[in-house]
């Protein structure tokens, strides 16, 4: 009788264990294929955009991009986000698309029914950052977010001149995985339409360390939406019906110096619009 009554409080326990595991270190690839919707813990907040749960997954907030370490506007993201998230159950709405590049999920955070995202947004701490296929409701709602902020001048677009026009650069990959000369295309970089508006890249140059330069033809991006720009040759997709836009410069050799270079963009009548240098160490979660 005895032995049985331990192998019930044994069986029990376990059972225990696994409803408390289930409940803060479910696998999320199980929930996102499942289709179900639970409440997630965030244990720690990586960056403004990014989160970990207690399952150890890490979570990149979808539809927005905030400001790299180092750069004006980083902390007060990962500030805000932290207040916000760190320690907490969050709703996760998972995109249309599960994971990144970098095997992170991808997905839209809630706090009693508030998108941590849309609030990044809105406190000019994150900019709109769509790449298809894009969710209709959520591009009204953040893009919204962004032309407040762009208004009112909060955050990133009170005075960092990099957000002071209508295209950013995100990200800028100068050294492409193997020979550059056999991979053009793996050098690449991607501009976002950060305005409150489409805008046309026609006559904005596009312009290495060296001098040399590549000017847009007619290519129309809307609020919020980017395109990869790539160093080789391919078929440009230009329509953002289309899906993703994607550019491809055709050149026979490389853009960008593996070494170290600057990516600089200007508008039509030469005025800046935005620059940024290659790190020594390529980025990880970009």
């Amino acid at each position: 009788m005895i032995r049985t009554l331990r192998l019930i409080l044994l069986t029990s326990l376990l059972m225990l264990g696994a409803l408390a595991q289930s409940d803060e270190e479910v696998a999320v690839e199980d929930l996102r294929w499942s289709g179900k919707t639970r409440d997630l813990k965030v244990v720690k907040v990586i960056d403004g955009d990014t989160v970990e749960l207690a399952s150890g997954d890490r979570v990149r907030l979808l539809h927005i991009n905030t400001p790299e370490k180092g750069e004006p506007g980083a902390q007060e993201a990962t500030d805000y986000a932290r207040r916000k998230a760190q320690n907490k159950v969050v709703e996760i709405r998972f995109g249309k698309v599960p994971r990144d590049r970098y095997g992170r999920f991808l997905a839209e955070l809630f706090v009693e029914g508030k998108s941590i995202n849309e609030a990044l947004v809105r406190q000019g701490l994150a900019h709109a950052f769509f790449i298809p296929p894009i969710d209709q409701e959520a591009n009204k709602r953040i893009v919204a977010a962004q032309v407040e902020a762009r208004l009112q001048k909060r955050g990133i677009w009170s005075s960092d001149p990099r957000y002071s026009g209508a295209f950013h650069i995100t990200s800028f990959h100068n050294n492409a995985p193997g020979d550059d000369r056999e991979n053009l295309n793996g050098e690449y970089i991607r501009l976002a339409n950060i305005s409150v508006k489409p805008e046309n890249l026609k006559g904005y140059r596009l312009e290495n360390q060296a001098g040399e330069s590549f000017v847009f033809p007619n290519v129309t991006l809307p609020v919020g939406r980017t395109m990869a720009i790539h160093t080789g040759k391919g078929r440009s997709l230009l329509s953002a019906s289309s899906g993703q836009q994607v550019f491809f410069l055709k050149r026979t050799r490389p853009m960008w110096h593996n070494k170290g270079d600057k990516a600089t963009l200007k508008d039509p009548n030469g005025n800046l619009v935005d620059e940024v240098a290659s790190k020594k160490k390529r980025r990880r979660w970009r």
